[in-house]
């Protein structure tokens, strides 16, 4: 059972925005160039997808840059933003300047877009 918005917002608003830990809903694949692309089912049910689209792909392709890319794949639901931020931080050295600022705002979006969840609303969803 998915959590209502009230409850999903009073987790995310005691919980300090680096100590959440993100988990993935969507497949990806990865391109030649090392950066990823994220696939968007354009609809849930199977046999609809297959009526609708023929042989067209069923996925919403949504390509990521580089440091993007970085980040989907440190999502792996046991590393926190701060940790992820850390291990950007070290990657890509004094060219990713605001790492925190902007790897929250971009976790932010991911969230809202229902490309990722939190750790922390899966298990309050499993208690309920």
């Amino acid at each position: 059972m998915e959590l209502n918005f009230f409850a999903r917002r009073r987790i995310l608003k005691k919980t300090n925005a680096l100590d959440l830990v993100p988990i993935r809903r969507c497949g990806h694949q990865a391109e030649d160039d090392g950066k990823i692309t994220v696939l968007i089912p354009k609809f849930k049910n199977e046999k609809i997808s297959r009526f609708m689209l023929g042989k067209r792909s069923p996925y919403i392709h949504i390509h990521f840059d580089d440091i993007g890319s970085k980040v989907w794949l440190e999502i792996d639901g046991i590393k926190d933003i701060r940790t992820i931020t850390e291990n950007l931080k070290s990657h890509f050295g004094e060219t990713f300047v605001q790492a925190e600022k902007r790897i929250n705002k971009f976790m932010s979006r991911l969230y809202e877009e229902r490309y990722i969840t939190f750790r922390q609303l899966e298990d309050a969803r499993k208690k309920q």
